[in-house]
């Protein structure tokens, strides 16, 4: 019972005080031009600079005094930057409560809102510690040296603090958010600051610990003279650099294209009624009858690998081989052209690179690039290229020999030993290269590697070229050397042809001998970088080189092997 006569009290006691409080609040809002709703969308819509948190942070560290804090908010407050409900009034003496000055710490560490500071300006406000004596406006240049300097950076501002007081130089008005072109933070009495303009304009700045302190910078073209004139020569430079780059472009490419060897691998027009002329016109057409024949679009590879193909009579076979060795020394002379056409080409290309107006380190640089270039085309293109040929010209011989006594064979003349050529014997009816005269004749000559021109397809093989040098230019110049020569001579022929038979009849073979070969050729290579100009420094290479290649052939694999039988 006492429960809810307690309850029906209550609801009596708040049906008196509802108007009342309506009534109350409906008068605060007239007082403040409007409704309750108004007046709070009216205090969410206050936004304050969020500079002034810089100066909530220094006084909170005491980097400015409390009497700076204080004017810089009446001053704020004041010119309605920051709106407050109160009204300023006399100042009076009363120390800032603590509080406050937390507040001012954790409003600009973020962790309370705009409404929890103006809270505490709205204390001070009411408590007389913001007081209504307002500083008037003036120019901080009064209080500063400032001097101008224009370089290539642009215009140079400096100022010097020539008062007693904290202050800064900030870009910018109060009322705003800052424009951050330039700030100084705190620089007290004697310290300077200085930044760059690269605009022509008029500048506002004013001081964040004393708001009412403001300036304007002019800058004129004048002032930026120098600026641009370094604006106009890194453009004029810039430019120059890119037409500079263009032409070397143009140079390197006209070189580096001139390196292209399409028209030997896909004859042009133009290289075909060449070849027709060398060839003649009747061995031309007889060979574009057989390539139709055959059906190939490529008189060339028909030329040279037509023979064999179905249908065609020995005759005609031999004709294309024929036909073939034709082409390879044409295109030896298109080969031979090429070469000094790119030579032309390189000397053109070094003596503009040579007359361009740029450093002595560029110069090198492009020039290297070509020479690059040029090395890489002559050891490896023309070298393949030849080695091709001589490749071709061998199978083409070959070839040739077996039509030859295919045809002797057809027309039923027999064969004797008068029939075969220099250097072959009749076996089997058949003329094959005479071994022994070929190692006698080798003998006599100082030697020559059958094994490597097996191996490595041609006599113009670099390896072979190498083992060739070694020979008659260093082995050879000496009694030693050419005692060993002798020596080694009786021993190497008495397998070597052997060796080379297999290696053409078998692939597999060749790159047997090939892998097995290599490490030796490569040890000898070392010779070249030494002088063997007497008969001890022969005898003392040519023993530590044997001592490599038995360490490399023999002892390494043996430790190998005794090494994984140790772990097995």
């Amino acid at each position: 019972m006492k429960k809810i006569l307690f309850l029906f009290a209550l609801v009596i006691l708040a049906g008196i005080l509802t108007p009342a409080f309506a009534q109350y609040m409906g008068n605060a809002g007239s007082q403040t031009g409007g409704t309750l709703e108004e007046a709070l969308e009216k205090q969410r819509n206050k936004t304050i600079p969020s500079w002034i948190k810089n100066n909530a942070d220094w006084w909170s560290r005491d980097l400015i005094t409390d009497n700076d804090f204080v004017k810089a908010l009446g001053f704020l407050i004041h010119e309605k930057i920051i709106e407050i409900d109160s009204e300023l009034s006399s100042k009076t003496e009363q120390e800032i409560p603590s509080w406050i000055k937390n507040n001012a710490e954790w409003w600009a560490d973020g962790k309370i809102d705009d409404d929890s500071f103006i809270q505490g300006v709205e204390f001070m406000a009411k408590n007389g510690i913001i007081g209504n004596d307002i500083p008037q406006q003036y120019d901080i240049s009064s209080l500063m040296d400032m001097t101008k300097e224009s370089d290539e950076h642009g215009l140079k501002i400096t100022w010097k603090n020539t008062d007693s007081k904290i202050h800064t130089v900030t870009s910018g008005s109060p009322e705003n958010e800052l424009d951050n072109r330039f700030d100084s933070y705190l620089f007290s009495s004697g310290k300077t600051f200085s930044f760059y303009i690269q605009d022509v304009g008029s500048f506002n700045y004013f001081c964040m610990v004393h708001p009412w302190e403001y300036g304007t910078i002019t800058v004129t073209e004048e002032d930026l003279m120098l600026y641009h004139n370094k604006l106009e020569a890194e453009k004029e430079s810039k430019e120059k650099e890119e037409l500079m780059n263009k032409e070397i472009q143009q140079i390197t490419s006209k070189f580096y294209s001139s390196l292209d060897l399409t028209s030997l691998l896909e004859p042009t027009p133009k290289d075909i009624e060449r070849a027709r002329e060398y060839l003649g016109e009747e061995n031309y057409e007889k060979l574009q009858s057989i390539s139709n024949k055959i059906n190939s679009n490529s008189i060339s590879q028909t030329a040279l690998l037509g023979y064999g193909a179905s249908g065609l009579t020995v005759e005609e076979e031999l004709f294309l081989v024929e036909a073939g060795q034709s082409w390879i020394d044409y295109l030896k002379i298109l080969l031979n052209e090429k070469i000094k056409q790119i030579d032309s080409s390189y000397d053109t290309a070094v003596n503009e690179l040579n007359e361009l107006d740029i450093s002595e380190e560029e110069k090198t640089k492009y020039l290297k690039a070509i020479d690059s270039q040029k090395l890489i085309f002559q050891t490896g293109t023309i070298q393949g290229m030849m080695t091709s040929f001589a490749t071709y010209e061998e199978q083409l011989e070959k070839k040739k020999k077996e039509l030859e006594i295919k045809q002797e064979i057809i027309s039923g003349t027999s064969l004797d030993a008068s029939n075969c050529g220099e250097g072959t014997v009749l076996k089997n009816g058949v003329c094959v290269v005479d071994k022994t005269k070929l190692q006698s004749n080798e003998s006599e000559k100082g030697g020559g590697c059958l094994i490597a021109t097996a191996t490595y397809g041609s006599e113009l093989a670099p390896q072979v070229q190498q083992l060739r040098e070694l020979r008659d230019n260093s082995l050879l110049q000496t009694a030693s050397g050419t005692s060993f020569m002798n020596i080694f001579n009786d021993f190497y022929y008495s397998f070597s042809p052997q060796i080379a038979d297999w290696e053409r009849e078998s692939p597999a073979f060749k790159e047997l001998v090939k892998v097995t070969i290599t490490p030796m050729i490569s040890s000898l290579s070392i010779l070249n970088y030494v002088d063997m100009d007497s008969e001890v420094s022969v005898l003392g290479y040519g023993v530590s080189l044997i001592l490599l290649n038995v360490g490399m052939y023999f002892v390494a694999p043996a430790v190998i092997i005794v090494g994984i039988r140790k772990r097995f």
